[in-house]
């Protein structure tokens, strides 16, 4: 049976890396019988079916010019070859997949198997490197309150994202809809060469970009924090005080501490283990932070936004 591969992330799992591979990879993929889409896909995203996920998620930025799911239906089914789709805003609906529905009974994909893959890392990690993204695109809520939703609903939602933290009862109401078979993978650091082992061995992958999104530099993600939640950019005073800031803090690494660390384990540790049991993964690994950190959730506060309004 032929079969569409559904690569949904999640965010902060390498998903630019693995799209980018993907997009130059695109004519050897073909002469081993895989269609990596173009309906829906951005160059400029690494060639993901990005549309494709916002179509299904109602997101803002779905616009139907682009690529519809009718547009990548119709060129799977063209192709008769099998199709991998990667974005990682597929996340957005993983606990709804009913809004899959779209594209997994459309006529034209109906007779296929549908595999949905992601990957996963631990919460503490997961949550530092979306804090600082998420940054970029406007969010001026301090660590804590970023974070606060995931001591009750396991899921940070922000305009029309969703972000999967309760990994048991996404797998739960897959594993319950039933209409797709679900891989799930941990993230080590790099998710190319164990895509392709997954989905297309003996595709070459050659030297990999493994930091293709990288952190901000700490006084780029000050001043995007101080933005977003003043609701303007930092004067030159204020800059120099962010600049102050940075220096003080050197070398030092910036992370959780353990001690919010300790909470989130005690938030996922349980159902974690209950998900990789079900998912036959391998334990969700949690490093500890660097001895000599700041705590992210110390500076990502409103006492360092006034300390930079102080200091301007």
């Amino acid at each position: 049976m032929a079969r569409v591969v559904l690569h949904a992330g999640l965010h902060k799992t390498g998903t630019t890396a693995l799209q980018s591979f993907l997009h130059g990879a695109r004519d050897e993929l073909r002469a081993r019988g895989l269609i990596y889409p173009r309906a829906g896909a951005f160059d400029w995203l690494g060639g993901g079916q990005h549309n494709i996920a916002w179509e299904l998620a109602g997101d803002r930025r779905f616009e139907a010019r682009f690529g519809t799911v009718d547009d990548v239906a119709r060129e799977i089914a063209d192709s008769g070859m099998d199709a991998i789709l990667s974005a990682e805003d597929f996340e957005s609906v993983l606990h709804a997949p009913e809004r899959f529905a779209k594209l997994r009974e459309h006529p034209a994909l109906r007779e296929r198997e549908f595999v949905l893959l992601f990957f996963v890392r631990d919460q503490a990690a997961y949550l530092e490197s979306l804090y600082l993204e998420m940054l970029r695109h406007g969010v001026g809520a301090t660590l804590e309150e970023f974070a606060a939703p995931l001591f009750g609903t396991g899921r940070i939602a922000f305009h029309e994202w969703v972000f999967q933290f309760h990994y048991a009862a996404m797998h739960a109401r897959l594993a319950a809809w039933g209409r797709m078979r679900v891989i799930a993978r941990n993230y080590r650091g790099s998710v190319v060469d164990d895509f392709v082992d997954c989905v297309c061995p003996g595709v070459a992958v050659g030297a990999e970009a493994e930091r293709a999104n990288p952190r901000d530099p700490l006084g780029e993600s000050l001043a995007l924090f101080f933005a977003n939640r003043q609701g303007r950019e930092a004067s030159a005073e204020e800059s120099a005080a962010i600049e102050q800031i940075v220096a003080a803090i050197g070398v030092r690494p910036v992370a959780l501490s353990s001690e919010f660390r300790a909470r989130l384990h005690g938030r996922f540790a349980a159902s974690n283990a209950e998900f990789c049991h079900a998912a036959g993964i391998g334990a969700i690994e949690a490093a500890a932070p660097p001895a000599d950190a700041v705590a992210l959730e110390a500076l990502f506060d409103q006492r360092t936004v006034d300390a930079i309004v102080a200091g301007g």
